[in-house]
């Protein structure tokens, strides 16, 4: 199963419009939050998506969750769990929670690392990131018990190494 997820696009649909172009194959495509973009495009293009810490992304919820391939995935943008400071927050809820996965966004920051047997990626800014990077996404291939996470550049779809 495969889920493509982005974070932080501040309205840029361009960028959008090309992550779901070049990923058809996706089972899920997944908004973090700060989209900037209306809550009617992101439902007819069945992107799910949480509401993130900028004023246009009215209707949206702040937590959301997805149980599927055998996998529970909790999806935030973080800025209720101070990820800009720490990852303590946001570690004790997935873990207390027993999720398998945790995506965040909002630090505009790649970042994947586990804690006990909960997996938390961030995939960056697909508009500007704030680590050196180029404005990124990440995909998600679970496949049975084996989850792989890949961060790839917006416009060129060239893997970043982590």
């Amino acid at each position: 199963m495969k889920f493509v997820v982005f974070s932080d696009a501040h309205g840029n649909k361009d960028i959008v419009d090309w992550i779901l172009d070049v990923n058809k194959d996706a089972d899920y495509v997944i908004s973090l939050g700060d989209s900037g973009l209306h809550h009617d495009y992101l439902l007819n293009r069945d992107i799910v998506h949480v509401k993130g810490n900028i004023g246009q992304d009215p209707g949206f919820v702040y937590d959301n969750k997805i149980e599927d391939a055998g996998k529970r995935i909790f999806l935030t943008h973080g800025h209720k769990y101070k990820v800009h400071k720490t990852l303590d927050k946001l570690y004790k809820k997935g873990v207390s929670e027993d999720y398998d996965i945790v995506l965040f966004g909002h630090t505009h920051k790649i970042h994947k690392s586990k804690a006990a047997a909960t997996l938390f990626v961030n995939p960056g800014s697909c508009w500007q990131s704030n680590d050196g990077n180029p404005p990124s996404y990440a995909i998600i291939v679970i496949d049975g018990k084996d989850v792989d996470v890949t961060f790839k550049r917006v416009y060129t779809d060239v893997t970043i190494e982590v």
